[in-house]
């Protein structure tokens, strides 16, 4: 690529690359307040499973070993898996996840959208139940 009618080779490319900071410096970080992956070995799984998702279709499926959550955006099969483990000591056998998007509201001339969210449906194996809401 021509930059000021000079071609940069991979020599040039590499050189600006490669310069230091000056002394007392730091390379940025990401701030803390960042999202952070929900891998790993900590306990996550207040983070990862938000609530329960009672619908009546969500009724109707608990007939058949499957349980239905709002969880977080980031979220893995894996890491619901773990996490359904963590909270009920179930092992799941399989775990489906879906995307729903938010829909779009309207106030008058006001047109907005609401926030979607992402919802798995967390089969057990038989036999085994979960107490989802407290009685």
């Amino acid at each position: 690529m021509a930059l000021f009618g000079k071609k940069r080779g991979k020599a040039a490319v590499k050189r600006a690359s490669s310069r230091s900071l000056p002394a007392g410096e730091s390379a940025p970080t990401a701030p803390e307040s960042a999202a952070r992956p929900l891998g790993g070995g900590e306990r996550i799984a207040s983070r990862v499973l938000v609530r329960p998702h009672i619908t009546e279709k969500a009724g109707r499926v608990a007939a058949m070993n499957q349980y239905v959550f709002v969880v977080a955006e980031g979220a893995t099969k894996p890491t619901i898996a773990r996490a359904v483990f963590e909270i009920y000591g179930v092992r799941p056998i399989r775990v489906h996840t879906v995307r729903i998007a938010g829909k779009r509201r309207r106030i008058g001339r006001i047109e907005g959208k609401a926030a979607g969210y992402r919802k798995a449906i967390v089969t057990l194996p038989e036999g085994k139940t979960i107490e989802v809401l407290p009685k």
